[in-house]
């Protein structure tokens, strides 16, 4: 479908648009990423997909860009899709555009796509570079595309997280290297914060405590360290005391149940929702509410650096499937690890078709067949693929889209290109269970915070712990499925219980037993505010 492509640009996202020599470039995040974009692309000989590829596969930080060259755009997003891009090209024309919703606009584009919307109800999100409307194209992570005047678009991939060479370093080498690494990367995040004051929203996890030890280390002042959610929460109790063993300030930000209900129910998270969603994935809430309250407050300075730490367990192997470190995994034991980790929000959705369809799918993004031989170092990697492309980079990362909404810098260490590269070439089965990321913290017991620093985080905040002697007698007199009954008919009083707060109590009750937690409620609820997915609600209710 031969055109060319026209660039449209939503202002609330805060997009940059610079111009030089003929070339008009737009730019989000670090821009002097972009610029250098622009510059090798102004003529179409430097602008070689091969060429291109190499030189974005080098580029570190948060970006994505769209440059406007005499010969055609180009469009691109940096390896974790921090900041989205769309497109659309069909009979109406052809635009990229950094706003979903506005593209869809522009070109009328209202006609749902029946797969993507099942995915977006069993996983939360649409996989591949569909969106839930057909003709309606976004970019993945580490992709970038070219339209020619006059020709179609084409999406050209330059990054996957996959390994192309494991390291085969002694294990004393590689924790070696890996904390030279983190310095790295933490290191960047102090010379992009530059003196402001770095919020580093803490929750007493592995992830976030390595970054207060190492910004502590590195001599950084101006932190802040934070924690939110339901009062009594015992992420927050950890938090509070690795922040007083580090000497760092800290504060804790309740989210009451009866605020997070007039949140969920009010116009700003109508309005972000908006914002984020992509017509592609739930918005993630995750600090919305807590943020939002800060900044209306006044205690979120404006040029804070907002800072956490996703998603050092994904990154580091704690995701990986108990099933696939057997030397007999198959390419059927990955479909199962990734259906019941992801595509599980509805019970009543996981039919026999439904499941064939996602796994199809499942299939074609990797490219492989069912019958393919694999081993288990090939399985574990193509799980990682998949999970960075798909969860990662579609629903936790787009949590970032909290800052934008709210107009603040932000930054993701622990998905710097250099702890990425890492990662992605450690040896698969030091990734399992992460082994070599728990010994490298263990062996250097940062501030004494990791090697006896054992501490339970129970997720049942406040007077909500009295379920769990409860669930455990139930257990013990009518079997581990009726505990497990328990557990689900109570999460509605847990630690995300300002998550389930928007929605009805009886309802969430109901279908406690096939709902898998809060944003499958949140899927549903998203999908009958956009008038998608009638069908599957009937199936579900």
């Amino acid at each position: 479908m031969p055109m060319n492509a026209e660039v449209c640009l939503d202002p609330a996202c805060r997009w940059r648009t610079a111009e030089r020599d003929g070339v008009t470039w737009h730019a989000v995040g670090d821009e002097s990423v972009v610029e250098r974009i622009a510059a090798g692309v102004a003529s179409r000989e430097r602008a070689e997909p091969r060429v291109l590829a190499s030189t974005l596969g080098q580029c570190n930080g948060h970006f994505a860009g769209i440059v406007e060259a005499p010969w055609g755009t180009t469009a691109f997003v940096d390896r974790c899709r921090s900041y989205p891009v769309f497109y659309s090209a069909t009979a109406g024309g052809g635009s990229i555009s950094n706003s979903a919703r506005l593209l869809r606009g522009k070109r009328d584009l209202n006609e749902p796509s029946p797969l993507a919307v099942l995915e977006f109800a069993m996983a939360g999100y649409v996989t591949g570079p569909d969106t839930v409307l057909a003709g309606l194209s976004q970019l993945q992570a580490g992709e970038f595309l070219q339209w020619e005047n006059g020709q179609a678009p084409r999406p050209h991939r330059y990054y996957r997280f996959y390994p192309e060479k494991i390291l085969d370093d002694p294990e004393d080498s590689l924790i070696d290297r890996l904390d030279a690494v983190v310095d790295n990367a933490v290191r960047r995040l102090v010379d992009y914060a530059a003196g402001a004051p770095v919020w580093l929203a803490l929750s007493g996890g592995l992830d976030s405590r390595l970054l207060a030890c190492k910004l502590k280390r590195l001599g950084y002042d101006a932190i802040q360290a934070f924690s939110y959610g339901p009062p009594g929460n015992y992420e927050a109790k950890v938090a509070g005391e690795v922040a007083e063993r580090l000497g760092l300030p800290w504060f804790f930000h309740p989210t009451r149940f009866g605020d997070a209900r007039r949140f969920f129910r009010g116009a700003t998270r109508a309005s972000y929702s908006r914002f984020a969603d992509g017509l592609c994935a739930v918005p993630n809430p995750q600090d919305l509410q807590a943020l939002d309250e800060l900044a209306a407050s006044g205690r979120l300075p404006d040029d804070a650096v907002l800072v956490n730490g996703q998603t050092g367990d994904f990154i580091t192997g704690e995701h990986i499937p108990a099933e696939l470190l057997d030397s007999r995994a198959t390419v059927g034991a990955l479909l199962d690890g990734i259906v019941s980790r992801h595509f599980s929000f509805w019970e009543p959705l996981k039919s026999a078709g439904n499941v064939a369809a996602v796994e199809d799918r499942i299939l074609a993004s990797l490219g492989i067949g069912r019958d393919t031989p694999t081993d288990r170092e090939t399985l574990i990697s193509l799980y990682q693929l998949w999970e960075w492309q798909e969860r990662q980079c579609k629903y936790v990362i787009h949590g970032q889209r909290i800052y934008d909404f709210l107009g603040r810098r932000w930054r993701l260490p622990l998905w710097d290109l250099e702890f990425m590269e890492f990662w992605r070439a450690a040896p698969r089965m030091h990734l399992a269970g992460q082994k070599l990321y728990r010994r490298y913290l263990e062996r250097h017991d940062f501030a004494g915070l990791f090697r006896d620093f054992d501490r339970y985080v129970w997720r049942w905040p406040g007077a909500s712990i009295a379920v769990v002697p409860v669930a455990r007698a139930a257990g013990l007199l009518f079997g581990a499925r009726n505990k497990q009954r328990i557990y689900r008919a109570a999460k509605y009083f847990g630690h995300y219980r300002n998550h389930y707060a928007g929605h009805d109590f009886g309802y969430a009750l109901r279908h406690a037993q096939s709902a898998r937690n809060s944003l499958a409620f949140d899927a549903l609820t998203w999908l009958r505010e956009n008038g998608l997915g009638e069908d599957l609600s009937r199936e579900i209710m």
